[in-house]
């Protein structure tokens, strides 16, 4: 009677752990020495892996079980698994399930086996020691996020045969430097280690530490996914081809060293997000037939010193440039009809925004805020921009005087060390050629010295 207890206990035990659903579902229960809890299915073909609550430095997962096939790992099964530094996934697995293996921080390498169709999403997410990843040809579907946030992962090898590739695969792999792809993939292909497929004509991902400074993206790409620049390290200058119809929010989030980016006019939306905190963006080309600039587009980029506006703007979003402290001015033209709230939050007296239109709109702004809210910038309505502006000839940054900073950057521009705005340009072209060359950098020096005068 008492054995007859404790094996009830025990039973009753791993019963407790096993949802109803999944009772109902499978009628057998195995666990083996690492502690891996199986299920074996309803018509009793197959095995899954429920659960792994083990502290083994390698897991290797069986291919059967009691002479019947392991064939899938069941969703966060071993989210409460320790010290995995090793994991070997048999030929028998098909399906690996939603964050399976998320936050394994420990783990190391993963060998996939020869059977694998399904990664689901977020599968091998935070696994912060993984450094490469080698997907075999069995694959035809990575889940949303998969890889993300694999802070030591280097390199991806896709196989030929992954069809359904998820959004944010690899987000916040901050070490990545390459992928690669099978040459066989009919759907999937990379150049120079960039993402992109070739049945939709996207560009999904660039790697965060592919080390090139410039990149054209290819004619012929008509979409850029989200985030697909996000967080890259070495990126300074960005051309766009007028193919390319559409940019998904957050493409270049904290882009590092981003200077310059030229869009091509096919574009007609900024997405959310697009260049936030881009610390070091001082020029942006925009297309001529741009429409909308969504929510905070530009936020926290601190160093864009112009930004055109073309007539074709309907829509400028909630915060869209919040903090671009370096921005002297920016015409509204005529066309915008709405602006969000908070759009110009954190300009300076020092800092002029000038509409061509004579009024704002009745319902600018949103339920929190009015579109000047926290914005100290001197407002211009009725802007004429084909007048000719009041400035100093020869105050190359426009703070109204001439001096030493004025001759660096003149000099600087010169040397093909720094590139001057248009507007920089024109404050510096003394003798009114169009450019600045040697001789006005010399007049420029020579009226600091006192030695000559600029009128």
């Amino acid at each position: 009677m008492r054995r007859f207890i404790c094996l009830f206990l025990i039973f009753s035990a791993i019963c407790a752990t096993i949802p109803f659903s999944v009772l109902a579902e499978y009628d057998d229960v195995v666990i083996d020495e690492q502690n891996i809890t199986y299920l074996i299915s309803e018509d009793k073909t197959h095995y899954i892996v429920y659960k792994g609550q083990g502290n083994s430095y390698e897991v290797i997962i069986p291919d059967s079980i009691n002479g019947l096939p392991v064939t899938a790992i069941k969703d966060h099964a071993f989210k409460s698994y320790g010290n995995m530094k090793r994991l070997v996934i048999p030929d028998s697995i098909v399906e690996i399930g939603e964050s399976a293996f998320s936050s394994r921080r420990t783990l190391e390498t993963v060998e996939f086996g020869a059977s694998v169709a399904s990664i689901g999403d977020y599968a091998f997410a935070h696994c912060s020691k993984l450094k490469s990843v080698v997907i075999p040809d069995s694959v035809t579907k990575i889940g949303k996020a998969a890889f993300s946030d694999n802070s030591s992962l280097e390199t991806v090898e896709i196989g030929a045969n992954v069809s359904e590739f998820g959004t944010l695969v690899f987000n916040e792999c901050l070490k990545l430097e390459s992928i690669t792809v099978d040459e066989n993939n009919s759907t999937l292909f990379s150049v120079d280690g960039v993402l992109f497929n070739k049945a939709t004509a996207t560009l999904i991902w660039y790697p965060s530490k592919k080390p090139e400074k410039s990149f054209t993206v290819p004619d012929g790409i008509t979409e850029i996914s989200t985030a697909a620049f996000k967080c890259v390290t070495y990126l300074e200058d960005i051309t766009f081809p007028d193919s390319v119809t559409k940019i998904c929010n957050s493409v270049f989030y904290d882009c590092e060293n981003l200077k310059k980016v030229v869009l091509g006019d096919g574009i007609t939306e900024l997405g959310y997000g697009m260049f936030a905190v881009c610390k070091a963006l001082e020029c942006v080309v925009l297309p001529k037939n741009l429409t909308i600039i969504s929510r905070s587009a530009f936020i926290g980029c601190v160093n864009l010193k112009e930004l055109n506006l073309p007539d074709s703007v309907k829509e400028i979003g909630d915060s869209a440039f919040v903090g671009c402290s370096s921005i002297k001015s920016i015409i509204i033209p005529s066309s915008v009809e709405y602006i969000g709230g908070y759009a110009f939050s954190e300009w300076t007296s020092e800092q002029t925004v000038c509409f061509v239109s004579n009024a704002p709109g009745n319902d600018w702004g949103n339920e929190e805020a009015e579109w000047d809210e926290e914005c100290f910038a001197n407002i211009i309505w009725g802007f004429d921009p084909d007048s000719e502006p009041e400035f100093v000839r020869g105050d190359v940054n426009g703070n109204d005087k001439i001096d030493a900073q004025d001759y660096a950057l003149a000099k600087r521009h010169c040397l093909k060390t720094y590139t001057l705005t248009e507007e920089m340009v024109k404050r510096g072209d003394l003798n009114g050629n169009g450019n600045i060359d040697a001789s006005e950098y010399a007049m420029i020096k020579r009226h600091c010295l006192g030695t000559f005068v600029i009128k």
